[in-house]
């Protein structure tokens, strides 16, 4: 059975792959969900538990990933991730947008999917 302790290690890694193959510094990455680089830095090495609000938060706004679980017999076996993260600046502008009220974020988006549209007919 795997420990607690190797649990969060494993998530360490897991985490610290993900950002490097980003090339992201941790201080990048902390910016980006709202924590200290030193924090970024004890996660990935195990030493600090992980509540699963801030792992999501650091998977899917600091990665552009969906966090998803399995339960496997071998744990062993490398975790999944099936989802590509999006460009950094089109993640960073969904973060901005889920900030503003709902009426005027709908607004925004309405205007942005006719702009996507005309650019799109336009190279056709």
């Amino acid at each position: 059975m795997v420990t607690r302790e190797e649990l969060l290690l494993a998530i360490g890694r897991q985490l610290r792959e993900a950002r490097l193959a980003a090339h992201m510094t941790q201080q990048e990455l902390g910016r980006r969900v709202g924590i200290v680089g030193k924090y970024v830095s004890e996660i990935e090495r195990g030493t600090r538990d992980l509540p699963l609000s801030r792992l999501s938060t650091i998977v899917q706004r600091g990665f552009g990933l969906q966090l998803g679980f399995e339960f496997r017999r071998d744990p062993a076996l490398p975790l999944r991730v099936d989802s590509p993260s999006l460009p950094s600046d089109v993640d960073t502008l969904a973060w901005r947008l889920a900030q503003i009220p709902d009426a005027k974020r709908h607004q925004i988006i309405a205007l942005i999917e006719k702009l996507v549209a005309t650019i799109a007919s336009s190279h056709e």
